[in-house]
């Protein structure tokens, strides 16, 4: 491919980024891969994942660990003006940032940030589904943030400790620091997720003007990848195991995508919100400093007018 990947979709997880790789896969306009996420940059992650106990070949496949593997993906690129990739994870690395830059120091940058209180929620009910999260109390795993900092505690060791820690996860103001130090502000843009959430077609038309493209019109809201709990306990068990891991593995992509979906679709159900009064008074008390960070920075960067703008948005006043 001798165009560059131009557009970076960038994080949250758990902010909407799945609906919009369906919006956008089918414009004329946009080129994304079949595989969502390729994770190629997260270099910080991917050395980590080598040590998985999953064949390495098998690995390289899904995780493009070497750029001839990442670009690969994009053999398909035609005359589509913006050539995409969504990987919310991206975010949350220490690496990917600046990897991202020495490969196309003038992409465009998406960011989708959410209410930490509910960001936290909704990752914790993701990882303690998966098996990752061994605490099932919110507030209880929220305090062993402060363990993880120096060890795996009362969590999966097959994933870096940090992917537990939530204080991490919702340290945003450092998070979108590494990519503005680096990248044109006019070249980043700054999605909330209620605002997509509330009204989808109006964050699409934002996107449209910030990619400069003709406007991207939905027929159908789409609700996919929403948070949910396990059915019967022992199927996510199973299906977090290493052996199945492994198997998996030896699968095709879409086939193991597929068979994947299908399955936590019988396993699971939605799940909504079930805070409780007393959690989330705890969680606005913790988020409190790393909010006001983030609305400092926000104000700076002329996303915000005033801090109470995203105080409402995130119903935390």
């Amino acid at each position: 491919m001798n165009r560059k990947v131009n557009t970076f979709f960038v994080g949250q997880p758990r902010c909407g980024t799945t609906s919009l790789y369906f919006y956008l896969k089918d414009n004329p306009n946009i080129y994304l891969p079949s595989q969502k996420q390729l994770y190629h940059f997260e270099k910080d992650y991917n050395e980590y994942r080598k040590f998985s106990g999953v064949p390495k070949h098998k690995l390289k496949n899904y995780y493009h660990y070497n750029i001839e593997d990442y670009l690969s993906r994009y053999n398909g690129v035609t005359e589509e003006k913006v050539i995409a990739e969504i990987t919310p994870s991206y975010l949350f690395s220490e690496v990917a940032a600046n990897e991202i830059y020495k490969y196309n120091s003038e992409a465009k940058i998406i960011a989708i940030f959410r209410s930490p209180v509910t960001y936290i929620e909704s990752i914790h009910k993701l990882l303690f589904l998966n098996k990752i999260e061994l605490i099932p109390n919110i507030i209880d795993a929220v305090n062993a943030s402060v363990n993880r900092r120096k060890e795996h505690f009362e969590q999966s060791i097959y994933e870096k400790k940090e992917i537990a820690n939530y204080y991490e996860r919702i340290n945003y103001t450092d998070q979108l620091t590494r990519y503005t130090k680096l990248f044109k502000i006019e070249n980043i843009k700054i999605i909330f997720y209620e605002d997509f959430k509330n009204n989808n077609q109006i964050v699409l038309d934002e996107l449209s003007e910030f990619l400069s493209i003709d406007k991207i019109t939905i027929t159908e809201k789409l609700e996919v990848n929403s948070s949910r709990k396990s059915r019967i306990g022992f199927i996510m068990s199973i299906l977090n195991t290493k052996i199945v891991n492994i198997i998996s593995f030896a699968i095709p992509t879409t086939l193991r995508r597929f068979l994947g979906g299908l399955i936590r679709k019988v396993g699971t159900v939605k799940s909504l919100s079930t805070m409780r009064l007393d959690e989330k008074e705890f969680l606005i008390k913790e988020v409190e400093t790393e909010v006001n960070r983030f609305s400092s920075l926000l104000l700076k960067l002329g996303v915000i007018a005033t801090k109470d703008e995203l105080l409402h948005k995130w119903k935390l006043k």
